[in-house]
């Protein structure tokens, strides 16, 4: 995990487990950015296309490179579901969003899932997805301390779980830190896909 997420992660834990890793739910804000593998040039996006069909990947990024992934789907409703192995509400919703991403993906829904795990829990991450059927776009958040900072406002991943839900035009309409329920999610996702 990055050195910056690392310390308030690990700091906020308890607390984030007593009261279930949510926060508060925020309404409208601007458009995301995506961010690249620290392979890639900066505002390139990451290939994060499946190997195979039904395949299950996860693919390093940095904001920079989520930000240009994000960008490079305008056109269709973009979901980022933010999450660790190690937050339980992360993965009590997890299911639900890769179901709503099966069922929606042939309308214009990319589901976009960003493990904020710690590097050494790459693989713990994977195998989950693996277990999951999450066979969209998985990223593994690989970052510096200065990109948090910079990237911070715009993908806010410093308290798990977050979704967030960004329109046709590529502007970010919801940043939601566990307070919507199953059924608000859907219901907005449908809203943006019936929005073209």
């Amino acid at each position: 995990m990055r050195p910056l997420v690392r310390p308030v992660l690990f700091a906020a834990a308890a607390g984030l487990a007593a009261a279930g890793c949510t926060g508060a739910s925020s309404g409208p804000a601007g458009g995301p950015t995506a961010a690249s593998t620290a392979a890639d040039k900066p505002g390139t996006a990451p290939d994060h296309a499946p190997a195979a069909a039904g395949a299950v990947g996860l693919t390093d990024v940095t904001y920079a490179g989520l930000d240009a992934a994000v960008q490079k789907n305008k056109g269709k409703v973009v979901l980022i579901d933010v999450w660790s192995t190690h937050c339980a509400p992360c993965k009590k919703k997890f299911p639900h969003m890769v179901a709503l991403h099966d069922r929606h993906a042939k309308d214009g829904l990319v589901l976009m899932t960003l493990s904020v795990d710690d590097k050494d829990d790459r693989a713990n991450a994977l195998e989950y997805l693996k277990q999951q059927k999450a066979t969209g776009t998985n990223f593994f958040l690989q970052d510096t301390d200065e990109n948090e900072k910079k990237w911070g406002d715009k993908y806010p991943a410093q308290q798990i779980p977050v979704v967030m839900a960004v329109n046709r035009k590529g502007e970010r309409v919801l940043t939601d830190m566990g307070k919507l329920s199953e059924g608000e999610i859907d219901k907005l996702v449908e809203k943006l896909l019936a929005e073209k």
